[in-house]
């Protein structure tokens, strides 16, 4: 189980409904599987007892719901394409699920897909998909409807950059069919181009390129808005992983600085606690990186996530998505932290009361099956004399120079 990746994804997530402080709360968790490497899919009778475990999850909160999600990368794009290209197909696809879900005592589907039916015809495949997506919400209606039973959900996590958003989506028409929208907002700029960039920056920074500078937190989900998307509707998609690049030299770590040949990487968040470098904190992008002699690291920290939450619940946004448990601490030895402090300290900002605001409504998580196999010593940290922009997380000595150097030879 632990093999399986996502070429054609199923996954099931948890939407707990809590009420507290006046407001009610939904809380989603995913756990995903798929495909494996072999080419085997993973057939529906072998989630059977996995969801049979979450149903008994009820017993304890009568208000939990279960879903499944589908979805995965370009490869079961096409898949779905081919599912979404007639009429008959659509409407058969949607009749299976919602039979599917309602013979499992499952509330819900999930539609996941990073790039959705993009590509050389994406202005007829962009109906396409607005097409699956009616056709399973009234698949639903009519197939999956029971008598004293809430309707069946329907929801989609979608591509947070511009270009995709307008070729792959035709935003009015799903926004109206989908019971919540989850924007990824990780991932924003290509890790091909050759320069230090923050994939997940919640601000754009003067520094940054001119073509980057909308490539933020920030306006990828109010894009979402001005192509009409209520507030209410949208989750803002966070991540626990970073991205790495190769330095030339290690004078040149701010952003925009050119990188090495090495092709980008990612780090699960407790890597980066034992990434062995400086971190420093770009002030207008609101997040941290890391480097050291060799290696540059874009990711979040707890504060960073806070700041982002506190954003989202501020503009009255409708929650935070979270990708995923696996990547985080789950275990809290990397950083010597409680488990999950990334996800802790989201939540955390998510269950506290808001004085203007209207608490948000979801939380949604995508764990994954934990890979890590080592336990870790923490970053170490200091001060540089950066510019104004990058500023360093709390000092802990007084001669930063003679600090950076000591570090940097630990490598």
């Amino acid at each position: 189980m632990a093999s399986l990746r996502a070429l054609l994804s199923v996954g099931i997530f948890l939407l707990a409904t809590l009420l507290a402080h006046g407001f009610d709360h939904k809380r989603v968790c995913y756990f995903t599987v798929g495909a494996s490497p072999g080419g085997k899919t993973f057939l529906p009778e072998n989630i059977n007892a996995t969801i049979k475990r979450m149903r008994a999850l009820k017993a304890i909160n009568p208000d939990l719901k279960i879903m499944v999600s589908i979805g995965g990368n370009s490869k079961t794009a096409k898949v779905v394409a081919t599912i979404a290209r007639t009429r008959r197909k659509r409407r058969r696809f949607a009749r299976n699920c919602a039979v599917f879900l309602r013979r499992r005592n499952i509330d819900g589907l999930d539609l996941s897909f990073r790039h959705p039916l993009s590509g050389p015809s994406s202005t007829l495949r962009r109906y396409q998909y607005s097409y699956l997506v009616k056709a399973l919400r009234r698949g639903f209606r009519i197939y999956g409807r029971r008598r004293k039973r809430p309707a069946l959900l329907l929801s989609a996590s979608v591509d947070p950059r511009k270009e995709v958003v307008d070729r792959a989506y035709n935003v009015k028409h799903i926004a109206k069919k989908l019971d919540w929208i989850s924007v990824n907002a990780f991932d924003l700029l290509d890790p091909r181009r050759r320069t230090l960039q923050h994939h997940t920056a919640l601000y754009g920074s003067a520094k940054a390129p001119k073509q980057d500078r909308d490539l933020n937190v920030a306006d990828v989900l109010n894009y979402w808005v001005r192509k009409g998307v209520p507030k209410r509707k949208l989750l803002l998609g966070l991540s626990a992983h970073g991205r790495v690049f190769k330095l030339l030299s290690d004078t040149k770590h701010r952003i925009g600085d050119p990188t090495g040949k090495a092709k980008p990487r990612i780090l699960s968040y407790a890597q980066v606690c034992v990434f062995g470098g400086l971190i420093v904190r770009q002030n207008e992008m609101k997040v941290p990186y890391a480097y050291n002699k060799h290696s540059w690291v874009g990711f979040d920290d707890p504060e960073s996530l806070r700041e982002k939450v506190r954003w989202m619940k501020k503009n009255g946004f409708g929650g935070f998505s979270f990708s995923s448990l696996n990547l985080d601490d789950f275990t809290g030895s990397a950083c010597h932290k409680a488990s999950f402090p990334l996800l802790t300290a989201a939540s955390g900002v998510l269950a506290r009361p808001s004085v203007t605001h209207a608490r948000p409504s979801f939380t949604q998580v995508r764990p994954s099956v934990p890979q890590a196999k080592h336990f870790y010593s923490p970053v170490k940290q200091s001060t540089l004399p950066h510019d104004s922009a990058d500023v360093p997380n709390a000092a802990v000595d007084s001669g930063p120079k003679k600090r950076q150097k000591r570090l940097v030879s630990n490598q």
